[in-house]
């Protein structure tokens, strides 16, 4: 299956949030977290990549909770940063748009809450609100 191929992938991000920031305030922390940033960002470009291919009617399984898990946590972890913040809402945006069979059933409860957590952590951060409150 799908779910266990990209599982068994070294570089797969298997947890939301796999990320030790404390490494990020060394003397390489700048560097470190650049390299994080663009580790998450090719996973989601990778996710958004196979939301386009797949169709609209896929018969979802365990692939959804993984494909937004990964999502969640790089907008958890990078929403300072503007492309990338950009980047996870354009693809959980498109995934509910196009999968329609999955999100009115119990995907939203995947989505929700980090869009709400992001929305409230960060309500000084104008950008994260007006990209909010667009949608």
């Amino acid at each position: 299956t799908l779910h266990g191929d990209l599982s068994r992938q070294r570089s797969f991000p298997r947890r939301a949030l796999e990320s030790n920031c404390e490494l990020y305030k060394g003397a390489s922390g700048k560097e470190l977290a650049g390299a994080d940033l663009l580790h998450k960002q090719a996973w989601v470009d990778f996710i958004s990549t196979l939301f386009h291919h797949m169709p609209a009617s896929f018969g979802w399984g365990d692939e959804a909770a993984l494909f937004l898990h990964v999502i969640n946590g790089t907008m958890l972890l990078h929403c300072e940063d503007r492309s990338m913040l950009r980047l996870c809402l354009v693809t959980l945006l498109d995934a509910v748009r196009k999968f329609t069979n999955l999100f009115p059933v119990h995907g939203y409860k995947h989505v929700m809450p980090t869009l709400l957590r992001t929305y409230s952590s960060h309500s000084s951060y104008d950008y994260v609100l007006k990209r909010s409150e667009e949608r």
